[in-house]
């Protein structure tokens, strides 16, 4: 099944092919006429059905060929940049390659940049015009992948392209929350410091500070409660921070919760 974000990427190469090669579909009918003899001939050759005919379905093979070839240039720019060849990327996009484009399931050029890390691609593909907070059949992000991935750097240059901290994947999970997950402390700070909220739930009910207590990150369960995350908030099964730090046998995750005020 051809995804949603597919059709659409057909649907843009298809309006852009219509709306790009004028001065080559126009080089392209005055080839079709310069065998003739003179002008009247040619003037004839226009009026006729068969040369109407003729110019359509000439006109509907080239649309189809440049449209294959805008395909062939983005499928480039998505292997130059999991390949991390920044001036590959930028030779793709200055030959017309789009800033968006994606492979099966949405995931886009920029997604897949945040995920390698490759921040100056995340830079070049953005100012070419690629959308940051576009999401995948996943609801996922560039900045939520860069997040899970723990890529602060990464992190930073898609927020300073006004990434959304606190926009939701399909499972209700923020930035944040994956940055808690993976005990990335320092990005914790760092989304918090840029609007992320600290006491935002998952579609469980999860809040980040129960995901980093869940780890046993006390690091970050500490960074959290200073910025003001609720520890004794309860998940969709009744269960908090401290229940889940206990449960995993995290003593100290469990101390440190206990003394900034946890009663259950």
């Amino acid at each position: 099944m051809v995804s949603k974000h597919k059709k659409e990427k057909s649907e843009k190469n298809l309006h852009n092919s219509v709306q790009q090669p004028d001065k080559k579909m126009n080089s392209f009918l005055e080839s079709r006429f310069k065998h003739s003899e003179d002008v009247h001939d040619r003037k004839d050759i226009r009026t006729g059905w068969k040369f109407r005919i003729g110019i359509t379905v000439s006109l509907i093979l080239f649309l189809f060929t440049f449209a294959a070839g805008k395909d062939k240039l983005d499928r480039d720019l998505i292997k130059a940049v999991i390949a991390g060849d920044v001036d590959k990327v930028q030779k793709l996009l200055d030959r017309d390659a789009d800033p968006d484009a994606m492979q099966e399931e949405g995931t886009t050029a920029l997604m897949l940049a945040a995920k390698g890390a490759h921040k100056n691609i995340c830079k070049i593909l953005i100012e070419n015009g690629a959308e940051v907070n576009t999401k995948n059949d996943e609801g996922r992000t560039a900045l939520i992948y860069a997040s899970m991935k723990g890529h602060k750097d990464t992190c930073d240059v898609l927020i300073s392209k006004r990434a959304k901290v606190n926009l939701r994947d399909r499972e209700g999970k923020t930035a944040l929350m994956w940055a808690a997950i993976g005990g990335h402390r320092d990005l914790c700070k760092s989304l918090i410091s840029e609007g992320a909220d600290v006491n935002a739930q998952d579609n469980d009910g999860w809040t980040p500070l129960m995901a980093a207590a869940d780890g046993g990150h006390n690091d970050v369960c500490d960074l959290l409660i200073s910025e003001g995350a609720d520890v004794d908030e309860r998940d969709n099964d009744g269960q908090t921070a401290l229940m889940k730090a206990t449960m995993n046998g995290h003593d100290e995750t469990s101390k440190l919760l206990r003394s900034r005020g946890a009663k259950r």
